[in-house]
């Protein structure tokens, strides 16, 4: 497996895929992807895109931190899921958020996915909450 740095528009139909499958993959571009200290990872295998995650200079009120970056859209393709996948994304990521300066990371996890970022490191922070149309989900947070 290969993981690299791909332009946030290679994370589309996967995000679309794995996470909002009722809008289209113009309709996925998040608030902060293109800002200049964002950045977005593909995980490949023979040449096949099988994962992404983007991360973004993103504040939140909760989140106590001097330079936080948000991790957004993570997915793997349904049939390479619990293959270790993600965490490759996590580990190499991490290596980039320490060259920015990143003293935290967080995300918005959807319940289903709890135990992936638990075993990440990420905690849970507060009280579950529902996005509409997407389902239950908890803000996580770790120091990279």
């Amino acid at each position: 497996m290969e993981i690299r740095s791909i332009p946030v528009e290679r994370t589309l139909e996967l995000r679309r895929k794995v996470l909002r499958p009722h809008q289209r993959p113009e309709d996925l571009v998040f608030t902060h992807d293109h800002d200049e200290a964002a950045f977005h990872l593909g995980a490949f295998e023979a040449g096949t895109l099988v994962g992404v995650a983007s991360f973004t200079p993103e504040s939140h009120a909760e989140v106590a931190a001097l330079r936080p970056y948000r991790l957004r859209g993570m997915a793997v393709r349904p049939d390479r899921q619990r293959q270790g996948i993600g965490s490759a994304l996590m580990r190499h990521a991490r290596v980039l958020l320490a060259q920015a300066g990143c003293d935290m990371l967080w995300c918005n996890a959807r319940a289903v996915a709890l135990p992936f970022y638990r075993r990440e490191g990420l905690r849970i922070l507060g009280a579950p909450f529902v996005i509409e149309g997407i389902g239950e989900h908890h803000l996580m947070v770790t120091t990279p």
